[in-house]
């Protein structure tokens, strides 16, 4: 399946239909091609979503989706319960990028001196 949709859809987004990706059997399948297009997101039912969320979060990437999806103006077509899940990932992961930057300019003031 993977290698159906990269072959057939990574390099002309055009061809993935909303029939298409609400059918996905695989939702692993559907998870980097969500990075580059999240278009692609804003057909899919709450039980898709329920998957695409549970592996989203293990591979730490669902904080970038609503910052996404609001770029192209396809929040409001998300369910609600969806988008409250995608807003607060997107609160704890600008939190972690803070504290990361934080991090690195404690380690560059720390080691300036050298």
């Amino acid at each position: 399946m993977w290698r159906l949709l990269c072959k057939a859809c990574l390099t002309n987004p055009s061809r993935l239909t909303p029939y298409f990706v609400k059918n996905i059997d695989v939702p692993q399948s559907l998870l980097p091609f969500s990075l580059l297009h999240a278009e692609s997101m804003a057909v899919l039912d709450l039980p898709a979503w329920e998957r695409i969320l549970t592996l989203g979060r293990l591979h730490g990437i669902v904080g970038r989706w609503h910052g996404q999806l609001e770029a192209t103006n396809l929040l409001e077509g998300i369910p609600t319960a969806v988008r409250r899940h995608l807003w607060s990932e997107q609160l704890v992961a600008q939190e972690r990028t803070r504290m990361a930057r934080w991090e690195a300019n404690r380690i560059e003031h720390a080691f300036r001196d050298l």
